[in-house]
C-alpha cells in the first residue's frame, strides 16, 4: 500500500531505500523529475512555471497510466473504472449516466475500448517481460538533494538488480521500426529521463547498471519491444542533466543569469564541450 503521508523531508531522509507512494503524490511533491527536464532546457523560469504548461491529451495519458497500473501494480485496487454503455438519446439513459458518474467521481473513467486495449497491452508486456517484472521492485520513488535547494526525484517503473526498466506506450506510424523507436525516445526525452534516474541513484550511493525501454504499441496486435539504451548515450545525457541542474542551482543562488533564456549558439557550445 502507498504511504502518501510522508513529507518531502521524510522522503529525502529515506535515501536509497525509497518509498512506495502514489503517482499523484509523487507529482505533487517538489523536485526536478525526468518529465520536467524539457522545460528546464528552455530556461529555469520555464521550469519554475511548469504548472502553466499543458500536459497534452489527457485521454492518452489516462490510457498510458492505466497500462502502467495493470503491468506494474496489478495487486492494487484500481483507480480506473470502465465506462458502461448508456443510451444518450433517452432521458433514462442520460439519467443513468449521470448517476453512474456521480457514483464513480473518485475514479478515473476510461472508455470500454481503451479498457480492453490496455488489458491486452498489459497481457502482452507480461508475456514478454514477466520474468524480469517478477524479480523487480516496481514503482519505487527516490528523492535526493543535488545541491542546496535543488531536489531531484525519480519514480522507477521497474528495477531489477542494478538495471532499470521504463514502460512506454506508443502509437507507431511505421511498424515500430528501429528508427521510429529511436526518434520516439529522442522526441519525448526518454534518454534524459533515464539519465536523471541514474543521477538520482548515484546521488544516493546506488550502483547503476543498464537502462531499458519497454515499448508497447496501442495499435492492433499490441506489439512489445524491449531496447537497451546504449551506455554512451546515457553517459552523455547524464553530463547534460548535471549541467542543467548546476545551472538551476546557480539560478536559485544568484537569480537570473544572462544565459538563463537559452542562447542557442552558446548553449550548444557548452553542451559540445561535454565528453
Amino acid at each position: 500500500m502507498y504511504n502518501d503521508k510522508l513529507t518531502i523531508e521524510e522522503l529525502l531522509a529515506l535515501g536509497s531505500q525509497g518509498a512506495s507512494i502514489s503517482n499523484e503524490k509523487y507529482h505533487q511533491l517538489p523536485g526536478v523529475s525526468g518529465s520536467a527536464l524539457s522545460l528546464m532546457e528552455e530556461s529555469n523560469r520555464h521550469f519554475d512555471n511548469k504548472k502553466l504548461f499543458s500536459m497534452g491529451d489527457q485521454a492518452h495519458f489516462a490510457l498510458g497510466s492505466f497500462v502502467h497500473e495493470l503491468v506494474l501494480e496489478p495487486h492494487l485496487s484500481s483507480s480506473y473504472v470502465q465506462m458502461p454503455s448508456f443510451d444518450g438519446r433517452t432521458t433514462v439513459g442520460k439519467a443513468d449516466k449521470a448517476a453512474w458518474l456521480a457514483q464513480n467521481q473518485n475514479k478515473i473513467v476510461i472508455s470500454s475500448e481503451d479498457y480492453d486495449k490496455a488489458t491486452r497491452m498489459a497481457e502482452n508486456v507480461w508475456a514478454i517481460c514477466g520474468d524480469t517484472l517478477d524479480n523487480s521492485i516496481c514503482e519505487r520513488s527516490l528523492f535526493a538533494e543535488f545541491a542546496p535547494g535543488v531536489i531531484i526525484k525519480c519514480r522507477i517503473d521497474a528495477q531489477c538488480g542494478t538495471d532499470d526498466y521504463d514502460l512506454k506506450t506508443m502509437t507507431p506510424k511505421n511498424g515500430m521500426s528501429e528508427y521510429e523507436l529511436r526518434t520516439h525516445a529522442e522526441k519525448y526525452g526518454y534518454y534524459k529521463s533515464a539519465a536523471l534516474r541514474n543521477v538520482v541513484r548515484q546521488s544516493l550511493g546506488l550502483i547503476t547498471g543498464d537502462s531499458f525501454l519497454i515499448f508497447v504499441s496501442t495499435s492492433p496486435g499490441q506489439m512489445v519491444k524491449v531496447r537497451r539504451i546504449p551506455r554512451q548515450i546515457i553517459t552523455a545525457e547524464m553530463s547534460k542533466v548535471r549541467l542543467m541542474l548546476s545551472g538551476y542551482a546557480d539560478y536559485l543562488k544568484y537569480g537570473d543569469l544572462e544565459n538563463d533564456v537559452r542562447d542557442l549558439q552558446v548553449y550548444e557550445q557548452r553542451l559540445g564541450a561535454i565528453p
